[in-house]
């Protein structure tokens, strides 16, 4: 069991509380608005609040072979944790409260910043920048306050004759700010393990586990889920029972990107998840 408490000043203010449920809010960003926003200057929020800041998440060295100009590097490494289920250690875990204080902090960002979060294209890049997206709402960052690059720097951005910058990006000044600051909701981001026993004990048609791993993992097939360590597979295989496979990549196009709000909602569709679940 791991228990956390970060202090007793969690912001819930109604500013925030409107912010985390506003469903006017596009997190998906186009090339071309974030360009207008680094030349000109985000237009800020109702609050006026101006501040944006750009991240890049990837390696070292998809970072050097160009980024936005300004982005700050977040490696994968820096928005995971590994932790011991009892058995073996469970990898790719939410970030711990330390290590997304180390993020904010030393990428400038405080409480009325606007993130900006980038990749690059490739294998898992949708996925390591939709983690990065989980782990800034996971602990308690507003929609409003996060963005999401349509596309990739290396293709989408330069593609639309946008500069890349190849230098590491001038540190910014440091902030001090603390995800204690926010308010902390994680049951309405990640399952209560109680609640997923339940879930695949009593086959409710109305609620619906996704996995979303390769196929071969969820059929349980031998040595095809790595653990925490090369060469090492979990303790258990297969899936969690009345499980729905849906293969994250049937969300993006050809290009990686993400599908449509339409296409999406077919997609979905294909293994039962519309209103009613």
């Amino acid at each position: 069991m791991f228990l956390y408490s970060c202090a007793e000043d969690y912001d819930t203010s109604d500013e925030i509380a409107a912010e985390r449920v506003d469903p006017e809010i596009n997190v998906l960003v186009e090339p071309s608005e974030l360009k207008s926003w680094l030349d000109n200057g985000y237009p800020g929020d109702i609050y006026g609040n101006n501040k944006i800041v750009v991240l890049f998440v990837g390696t070292q060295d998809q970072y050097d072979a160009g980024h936005i100009p300004g982005s700050q590097l977040v490696t994968y490494s820096d928005i995971k944790a590994n932790r011991s289920d009892g058995v073996s250690m469970t990898i790719d875990m939410v970030a711990t409260k330390d290590q997304m204080d180390a993020v904010i902090q030393r990428t400038g960002i405080d409480g009325g910043t606007l993130i900006v979060i980038t990749g690059p294209s490739g294998n898992f890049s949708f996925m390591n920048t939709s983690r990065a997206y989980y782990n800034f709402r996971y602990w308690g960052f507003p929609r409003s306050k996060l963005r999401v690059l349509n596309g990739f720097v290396d293709t989408t951005w330069a593609d639309a004759g946008y500069p890349l910058e190849f230098e590491t990006a001038a540190a910014p000044e440091p902030s001090t700010y603390s995800v204690c600051y926010l308010k902390q909701d994680p049951d309405r981001f990640r399952a209560p393990f109680g609640d997923m026993i339940t879930v695949a004990a009593d086959n409710d048609p109305s609620t619906i586990v996704v996995d979303t791993r390769s196929n071969e993992e969820y059929r349980g097939d031998n040595y095809k889920t790595a653990g925490s360590e090369s060469g090492k597979y979990v303790a258990f295989e297969g899936h969690i029972r009345g499980a729905k496979w849906l293969e994250y990549t049937n969300l993006l196009d050809s290009d990686g990107k993400l599908l449509s709000d339409t296409e999406l909602k077919a997609v979905f569709d294909t293994i039962g998840i519309n209103k009613n679940t």
